[in-house]
Parts: structure tokens; sequence; C-alpha cells
């Protein structure tokens, strides 16, 4: 891994700590993706989690998509500015959507993917109750 500066074994993850998992976390789904750049401590929230369960550029796909700027997965000056115009509340309900019909474009292409359905689903129910 890109944090050990090697591959990461099965005792590399057994001996993992809480602040070492923090800390990747961090730097890998927050600081490099831009992702502490956003005002909205509740989109920053969301995005996180698209990000580790889809890969960050994904998650700011998304989101570019939501508010109409290039979907380049590259978190710049141009979709932080746009987001500001949102209603903040609007642009987490539609990056929500916006997962939601990434999920099932995953089924409709992998059918064999339908197994995990109801928890992604179940997970953006969830995400939409806390932070929408």
């Amino acid at each position: 891994s890109e944090w050990l500066k090697r591959d990461a074994d099965i005792d590399d993850v057994r001996n993992l700590t809480k602040e070492t998992a923090a800390d990747i976390y961090q730097e890998f789904y927050i600081n490099r993706p831009k992702i502490n750049l956003i005002q909205d401590e509740k989109l920053k929230i969301l995005l996180f989690d698209c990000g580790v369960n889809s890969g960050s550029k994904t998650a700011i796909k998304l989101l570019q998509q939501c508010v109409g700027t290039k979907p380049d997965g590259i978190l710049g000056a141009v979709t932080l500015g746009v987001i500001k115009a949102f209603d903040a509340r609007e642009v987490r309900e539609r990056f929500l959507n916006a997962r939601l019909a990434y999920i099932n474009n995953i089924i409709t292409r992998h059918p064999e993917q339908i197994a995990f359905e109801s928890g992604w689903k179940n997970r953006i129910s969830a995400l939409r109750k806390e932070y929408v």
C-alpha cells in the first residue's frame, strides 16, 4: 500500500490501530481529493463515505454531475464555487440521488452485484436520514 510503502499483508491489517486507520482515511479520502475544502460538513461526510466505498474520483464526479460542472473527478475551484451557489441541503439530496442512480447502473451492468443492492440502498437511506 502507498501508506506502508510496500504491499500490506494480513498482519498489517490485524495490527492497524484506529489512529493509523484515521490517518489513512484523512489523507487518502479527505485531503488528497480536497474534500476538506468543502464548507458543508454534512456534504463532506457524504463524499467521504462514497469515496471509501466507490473511490474518491467517483464521489467527486457524482457531485460534479449534481451541480453541472465538468465531471472530471477533480475537486477544483470551479466546482467549489458552483457548490456555494446552491442550497447545501439540495446538493446533499442531489448527491444521494446520484449515488443511488450509480448503484442502479452497477446492478444493471453487472446483475451478479444484486446481492449487494439492499445493503447499498440501506446505507444511502441511513445517510439521507442523518445528513439531508
